[in-house]
């Protein structure tokens, strides 16, 4: 599953416009210019709630399909596996697809217990797909009060918070905490590899 297979057409509309782009420099002053267009708003998350529950109820008539997207996944869950329950914290992890990946693809063989952290709007909107394996938090606090976590997982979330570095820290703590599709810079138009900082 891609990305681009949750977002709404009007998403890649936007970006696909000619138009030239302000560049922001920081997190508040974007979103004080942008207040009706950002992850809780209801149309992206109605698109996103739809989608995933399409894709979950079609892993149920066909093989899963494991391309670079769901490899990242998989491969965390293989190196944080450790017996049979598994407890995965699922950093921006929308609507659920991550879990219902993992369902799929490790059939009986793992117990789950996935904590979805998300947006207010999303959390509200994924809570229709709660099971005994799925749950939904609406903050990193809520989600620190589950347990010491085998796995905290994100894909492509901690460059949409406000303060990075902060967050990352303010994060549960687990056994292995995998982090992918990053793009982190500490100014803007200047080069990751100089701007980076160490996550020690």
């Amino acid at each position: 599953m891609r990305l681009g297979d949750l977002l709404p057409p009007i998403v890649f509309k936007t970006m696909n416009q000619p138009t030239s782009q302000p560049t922001f420099h920081s997190y508040e002053e974007a979103l004080s210019t942008h207040k009706d267009f950002g992850y809780q708003q209801e149309e992206l998350v109605n698109v996103v709630y739809l989608k995933t529950q399409r894709f979950r109820d079609s892993l149920s008539k066909r093989p899963l399909t494991v391309d670079h997207t769901c490899s990242r996944l998989l491969l965390a869950l293989c190196i944080a596996a450790r017996g049979k329950k598994k407890l995965t914290v699922d950093f921006g992890g929308a609507c659920g697809a991550h879990c219902f990946v993992a369902r799929a693809f490790f059939a009986d063989d793992l117990e789950l217990k996935w904590n979805v952290v998300e947006t207010p709007a999303m959390a509200q909107m994924g809570r229709t797909l709660e099971s005994d394996e799925l749950r939904f938090l609406d903050s990193i606090d809520e989600g620190k009060h589950t347990g010491k976590a085998d796995l905290v997982f994100s894909s492509g979330t901690l460059q949409y918070v406000s303060n990075p570095l902060q967050t990352l820290d303010e994060l549960p703590r687990a056994n292995y905490l995998f982090l992918t599709r990053l793009a982190l810079l500490d100014k803007v138009g200047e080069g990751a590899l100089s701007q980076c900082k160490s996550l020690d």
